[in-house]
């Protein structure tokens, strides 16, 4: 539905077209939605000019996500490998400028939507450390597949507001104190 681009009603029609050729083979598009509410984490701040979520509870449910789309690999892992495993991520921010203003009211002084500046946070890999003859090795549990697509691309905080040298310094002051206090996530493969 989603790679296809499908409204509600084409995905609807393609799958009553399966269903009567007796290929049950699509779920509902309550199951779609509900598959899809799962994929947000769990709290998202909103206001009239920005749209955040915190590293920790953005990795934290990246990291599940992972482990739940991988579970299969993570059942071929070492029981004292799982104790660690390690996701690398990298993160970045970048402005958008001269988009079309749509003149919305603002109760913000000077709050224009003409400008979006994006922090985003794309994770690579999953792996997990295996000594071996006293050197470590990655177990591979998962490789993000196009580390330069968007279809990873985790939004950390989509802000109206134009890219500037303070806004560029103010962000990565913010994210690296948020890295400072990162904590190991963890998970129980319940879910």
């Amino acid at each position: 539905m989603i790679d296809a681009n499908l409204s509600r009603s084409d995905y609807e029609k393609g799958r009553r077209s399966a269903k009567n050729k007796n290929a049950n083979i699509y779920p509902s598009s309550k199951e779609v939605r509900a598959a899809k509410k799962m994929c947000y984490p769990p709290t998202i701040t909103v206001t009239e000019n920005f749209a955040k979520v915190e590293p920790q509870p953005l990795l934290d449910h990246t990291a599940q996500r992972i482990c739940q789309y991988s579970k299969d690999v993570l059942y071929s892992v070492p029981g004292s490998a799982l104790q660690n495993l390690v996701l690398i991520s990298k993160w970045g921010c970048d402005g958008s400028s001269n988009q079309s203003a749509y003149k919305q009211r603002s109760e913000t002084v000077g709050l224009s939507d003409s400008s979006l500046f994006m922090t985003c946070l794309v994770p690579f890999q999953l792996f997990a450390p295996e000594e071996s003859g006293g050197e470590t090795k990655r177990l591979i549990v998962w490789q993000n597949p196009r580390t330069s697509s968007t279809q990873f691309c985790r939004p950390v905080k989509l802000e109206f507001a134009k890219e500037t040298d303070e806004i560029v310094l103010r962000e990565k002051e913010e994210m690296q104190d948020q890295i400072d206090k990162l904590v190991a996530t963890r998970y129980t493969g319940a879910g």
